[in-house]
C-alpha cells in the first residue's frame, strides 16, 4: 500500500502490518507511567513513552491516558492527518477483536477521519 494512500485513509496503514501482534486492554493498563506509556487510539495500542516531551500539548495529557484508551481525548482535540500517521513509529499493536470498540462489526463508526 503506498503511503499516499495511507494519508487519505490514516487509519489503513496499520493494516499492512504482516505480524499482527494482539495486546490486550490487560496489558496496556501496566504500562501507564512516565518511563512506560502505552495508550490506545482506535483499537491500536502505541508506546507513546518516547514522545511525552515532544508532544505539543504536554505530556501530562498523554500521562492522563496512559494504560488506557485515549480515542476520545485523541478526537476531541482535531488531530491532523499528519498526526494521526505520525502514530506508525509508536505502534505496538492492536486490541483483540472482543475487546475492540471502532474496528468490529457493530462497533462504533469512523467518521470524518479520511
Amino acid at each position: 500500500m503506498d503511503q499516499t494512500k495511507s494519508l487519505r485513509n490514516p487509519l489503513l496503514f496499520n493494516e499492512c502490518v504482516i505480524n499482527k501482534r494482539y495486546v490486550s486492554l490487560e496489558e496496556v493498563s501496566f504500562h501507564d507511567t512516565i518511563g512506560d506509556c502505552w495508550i490506545v487510539i482506535y483499537d491500536h495500542v502505541y508506546d507513546v513513552s518516547t514522545f511525552l516531551d515532544e508532544h505539543p500539548g504536554g505530556r501530562e495529557i498523554l500521562l492522563e491516558y496512559a494504560g488506557r484508551d485515549a480515542s476520545c481525548a485523541f478526537r476531541s482535540t482535531g488531530h491532523s492527518k499528519v498526526a494521526i500517521y505520525a502514530l506508525k513509529r509508536y505502534y505496538v499493536g492492536e486490541l483483540p477483536i472482543e475487546e475492540r470498540i471502532f474496528r468490529k462489526v457493530g462497533g462504533y463508526a469512523l467518521i470524518d477521519l479520511s
